[in-house]
């Protein structure tokens, strides 16, 4: 059950789920929950979790991560464009920040489907999406790579990551804060809605 919870995104029941399966002994249910507690940033018990299965590789890897040592983004820089302007035809961009712990500042960069007399496409799916490594939303001005969504009619946010684009303040990239930051992007969400 803990994986079709995780699968679905139900995650608060996924953790219950394993954690149940590992008091009763289930096979790899530990393995598992430890997968899952990293996945979601939950570095103090992914530690308790390592010790007690007594995976000295995982634990070294999340004391790591905790730590921010052993895993870094490779972020690059994008053009923060002041004002709005039509990247594609129906297509307008408009980029901003979003703010997050320690003085950081994600640079966000709204993808707007719009119609013929400019005002928004209302009606249309609307996509929050946090690009890949070694990307940043300057990548997703390509034709090529933006034609997926174009095509889809759907308007986008596109995040950059702590140390990645025209994202301010920090000390750089940073895995330990990965989800703090979805967090405060996730929050601002109705103010581009």
């Amino acid at each position: 059950r803990g994986f079709v919870h995780w699968r679905w995104g139900k995650l608060d029941r996924a953790l219950e789920d394993l954690e149940e399966a590992c008091v009763a002994g289930a096979d790899c249910a530990g393995e598992a929950l430890l997968a899952l507690q990293i996945c979601l940033g939950r570095w103090p018990e992914a530690q308790q979790l390592a010790n007690e299965l007594q995976l000295d590789k995982a634990r070294t890897l999340v004391d790591g991560w905790a730590n921010g040592d052993h895993f870094k983004f490779s972020g690059g820089s994008a053009n923060f464009e002041k004002d709005g302007l039509e990247v594609f035809p129906g297509v307008r961009q408009f980029d901003g920040y979003i703010p997050s712990v320690d003085d950081v500042e994600l640079g966000v960069r709204l993808f707007l489907q719009v119609e013929d007399d400019g005002s928004p496409k209302t009606s249309q799916p609307f996509v929050l999406y946090f690009h890949g490594n070694g990307e940043t939303v300057d990548t997703y001005k390509e034709p090529r790579v933006f034609e997926p969504l174009n095509a889809s009619g759907a308007s986008c946010l596109m995040v950059d990551f702590r140390g990645y684009g025209f994202s301010k303040g920090g000390s750089g990239t940073s895995l330990s804060f990965l989800h703090v930051d979805a967090e405060r992007v996730c929050d601002a969400l109705p103010h581009f809605l």
